[in-house]
């Protein structure tokens, strides 16, 4: 903040002092506030570590590696420091500032065993004697490091963009002051430099909308807890726009050294937005009824005193100074800082939720659980089984350096892919009691009837299915485990439609992906009350003959669907193979009906339907063919959470992935076919494959042209090898013609997407890409090497009657049809009579050696020369092109 002038820095002082806002500089720890003894000792304690002495054990690399990382920091801020010596205010904190607080925007645990990658010096503590503060004290002593490869956390992201839910922070936001104030001060707002306070999350946010208890006063029942916390929090004392800040904890003032203010002007400025938060933090006490030892403000009940204004005394206590020039300093500022950050998360915002919970009713649909914050992985329930196999991390290892060997060799003229990689994407959208109004709250409101019908519609094909099973399929498809669902989730039945799609991504790696929508019991009325449908009508109507899956037959028919050789999956990629998972009743021994009635949370929906739903017995799974639709549907859901490299993190989403090497997989069942004919797949063992992505896909190819390879082990080919093995497949293969465009997420074209396609593999005649990445390839190694044919079988047929059912119209994607028809016909043109001119040399060669032959195909025959029976009924019975 600027400087203030001397007259304004005088009358804040002295309204400082009618509002019992005390500066106690160094006071003596006799004179601490007894509830704070223990918080501010520690404070002081780490004010007086040493540079040269910390962190100087012999495991302290292996145990507690993030004391060497505050070392680090602490000498590279000193070095920053020193470069800002006579810079204005702006440089010193745009140069110091995101070092000093680094700790308030990272997480603390690995995200995949949960142990920790970051411990304060010292543990922030509970000073009284609760199950709270014994529950804090036992976590404490469970912490243990984490040790995973940095390979295996490599896709923390959350660690590694440092990106932190818990608090969140303001720069230079106004701060309101209270009436009083403003009316000596003439002026209704301060600017700190920096304020910290905690996050709105969903715990939070449930719990400040949720109603008052029953036993208060009648007249306050139906207000929501912010509007009884008057002035809300929600309001102030900070302009709440955007991510909504709550409960500040920590006001930064700053000055640079180049400045004419002190110390004291510091203090003058802070005062009343630190009398502000206070009040923040005892509205909620007073609200609860609590004692003074309830929240962690530094105030204290005072008797009334002449002059001043209130019963209550603000103190602010100086816990250390020190220099940031040294490394000692720098290095004691670190730990202070880490120790704030520690004291925040497991005491403060912890105080914080408890007195809330004191006040709220449990009406919301959320509150009335104790619920983790589901975005914050420190926080959530555990759901990970601890710490990868160092089996699964040497595999993905291996999945990445063999990748990057072909990727090396990408171009704008053309890409070369190994079959054998695959990525296994499993998302499910979760949907309980205790989520679906976070669900529906959280979409876009313009959008939200329209997902729910959507939603709805598919909901006519679901089966049922427990958590456990929901559990085990996403540990088939990715290898994820995550722990036993709780009890009251795992005995709950979800409506749920499965299915598995599989395609080429935008640089043209292949991916098969199970996507789920599984509905509880219990939160069908609200999707149907959001889809705005009419009852008993149509897809308003929640199923009411349905069938169990069995979970040994339901998994049994997920490795069906990952099963299959390097062809098989690459030809499942190219014609978008979708099937969804249906229950087969007939497949079953008994197909007795039950009648279930349900649960009381769904006693609502008797209105819609019979409160009873009828279950057949558990019935065996079998895949049928599937537009897609539905997989866009999750697909949307998913693009509209996902934040940039982060993954969605709502609790009503469970996403994971694995990178595979289709050859090394073993399953003991037969793949699912779905489609008739093999892979066409070159001498070479080569596969050429046309596609086109959409322009807006950030992962896109610059290339329309993939060469992929079915054979031998994923070693990359050398040039020379590439360009021999490409010639022969040119020559002697057509081209497989597929997309990579999978639309835009957008609710309103979906059935615009293309799957399970026909026709793929055809003639190529969009241009001479092929030609041009052999032309790119051969100039690299100073070879000048031309195809004599393209896509011609004339070295293995024996006849050119291949030619009547060769497709000269390859499926194109509907959204690109018409473009450069002419070019198109030419090219086919030319290649059909070359061809055609080939085989009538070999029937006047044959001719001129005696042989009888088709004089069309050049087939031999017996009697007189003519056309074979093949060529005449092909020529009688051919319509056009197949």
């Amino acid at each position: 903040m600027p400087s203030v002038p001397t007259e304004t820095l005088q009358r804040l002082d002295r309204l400082a002092q009618e509002h019992r806002i005390k500066f106690a500089g160094d006071l003596p720890s006799l004179k601490w506030p007894r509830c704070h003894k223990e918080t501010l000792g520690c404070a002081m304690e780490l004010g007086e570590r040493k540079f040269d002495s910390f962190a100087t054990g012999p495991n302290v690399t292996s145990d507690e590696p993030w004391k060497i990382q505050v070392k680090s920091q602490a000498a590279l801020l000193v070095e920053r420091s020193r470069r800002c010596r006579q810079r204005n205010e702006s440089s010193w904190r745009f140069a110091c500032e995101p070092l000093v607080f680094a700790r308030l925007e990272a997480e603390v645990v690995c995200k995949n065993c949960r142990k920790r990658i970051w411990r304060s010096e010292i543990e922030a503590s509970r000073e009284e004697t609760s199950a709270a503060a014994e529950a804090l004290r036992r976590r404490q002593q469970n912490r243990e490091p984490c040790r995973c490869s940095r390979m295996a956390r490599s896709q923390d992201f959350l660690e590694a963009v440092g990106l932190n839910q818990i608090f969140d922070h303001r720069e230079d936001e106004q701060v309101r002051l209270d009436r009083a104030v403003v009316e000596r001060l003439h002026k209704d707002i301060q600017k700190p430099d920096a304020i910290f306070g905690l996050r709105q999350t969903r715990n939070i946010e449930n719990l400040l909308h949720d109603t008052r208890k029953r036993e208060s006063e009648a007249s306050n029942q139906e207000k929501q807890l912010h509007e009884l916390l008057d002035p809300s929090p929600l309001i102030q004392p900070i302009c709440q726009k955007g991510d909504q800040l709550l409960f500040p904890f920590l006001v930064l003032e700053a000055k640079s050294g180049t400045s004419d203010s002190d110390w004291y002007s510091i203090q003058m400025q802070t005062a009343f937005p630190i009398k502000a938060f206070l009040d923040t933090q005892d509205r909620l006490r007073r609200a609860t009824g609590r004692g003074l030892e309830a929240l962690c403000g530094v105030y204290g009940a005072g008797k009334p005193r002449a002059g001043t204004i209130g019963t209550v005394d603000y103190l602010v206590v100086e816990l250390w100074r020190g220099s940031i020039s040294t490394r000692t300093g720098a290095l004691q500022l670190l730990l202070l800082v880490d120790y704030v950050f520690d004291w925040a998360r497991d005491v403060y915002r912890d105080y914080i939720i408890q007195e809330l919970r004191i006040l709220a009713s449990g009406e919301n649909d959320a509150a009335s659980i104790v619920h983790s914050d589901t975005d914050i992985y420190s926080t959530r329930q555990l759901e990970y089984s601890g710490v990868p196999d160092q089996e699964d991390v040497e595999k993905f290892e291996d999945y990445i350096s063999s990748q990057k060997e072909y990727t090396a060799l990408d171009s704008a003229k053309g890409v070369v892919r190994h079959a054998t990689f695959v990525e296994s994407r499993y998302c499910a959208i979760f949907i309980t009691p205790d989520n679906v109004q976070t669900l529906l709250q959280s979409t876009r409101q313009t959008r939200t009837q329209q997902l729910c019908r959507l939603i709805l519609g598919h909901m006519s094909e679901s089966i049922i299915l427990d958590l456990p099973t929901l559990v085990a399929m996403e540990k088939q498809w990715t290898g994820n485990a995550r722990l036993s669902p709780p009890g009251y989730l795992a005995q709950m039945n979800f409506y749920s439609v499965v299915s598995c799609t599989n395609y080429l991504s935008g640089n043209w790696h292949q991916v098969r992906e199970l996507s789920i929508v599984a509905i509880a019991e219990g939160a069908w009325v609200a999707i149907f009350d959001a889809s705005n449908l009419k009852k008993h009508r149509g897809k308003a109507e929640k199923p009411v003959f349905t069938h169990r899956a069995v979970m040994d037959s339901m998994l049994t028919t997920l490795k069906s669907l990952q099963a299959g050789s390097l062809a098989e999956l690459l030809l499942a990629t190219i014609t978008r193979g979708a099937v969804k998972i249906h229950t087969n009743p007939s497949g079953t021994s008994s197909a007795q009906v039950h009648t279930v009635r349900m649960s009381s949370i769904d006693t609502s929906a008797s209105d819609m339907s019979s409160n009873e739903i009828h279950l057949f017995s558990p019935a065996p799974c079998e895949v049928v063919p599937d537009d897609g639709t539905f997989r866009d549907i999750v697909h949307y859901i998913y693009k509209f959470f996902k934040k940039g490299n982060l993954e969605p993190q709502e609790s009503f989403m469970r996403v994971s992935k694995s990178f595979n090497q289709q050859h090394l997989l073993q399953f003991d069942v037969e793949p699912v076919s779905t489609t008739e004919k093999p892979l066409q797949v070159s001498d070479s063992g080569y596969v050429l494959v046309s596609s086109a992505c959409h322009s807006h896909d950030p992962d896109r190819s610059k290339s329309r042209v993939c060469v992929y390879i079915v054979k031998a082990e994923p070693a990359a080919p050398t040039r020379e090898q590439l360009v021999e093995r490409l010639m022969d497949t040119i020559q002697t293969r057509d081209v497989y013609h597929t997309t990579q465009d999978n639309g835009t997420s957008n609710l309103t074209n979906m059935k615009q997407v293309p799957w399970n396609l026909k026709g793929t593999y055809a003639i190529y005649s969009v241009g001479f890409g092929f030609l041009r990445f052999l032309f790119e390839i051969d100039r690299q190694i100073g070879d000048c090497s031309i195809p004599t044919t393209q896509g011609s079988l004339r070295a293995s047929a024996e006849s050119g009657s291949y030619l009547f059912t060769r497709n000269n119209t390859p499926w194109q994607d509907p959204r690109r049809i018409g473009r450069n028809v002419e070019g198109r016909m030419f090219i086919i043109y030319k290649l059909t009579t070359s061809k055609i001119s080939y085989w009538k040399t070999i029937v006047e060669q044959l001719n001129a050696k005696g042989i009888t032959c088709c004089q069309i195909c050049a087939t031999p025959i017996k009697g007189n020369p003519g056309a074979c029976f093949q060529c005449i009924a092909a020529i009688r019975h051919y319509d056009g092109p197949s």
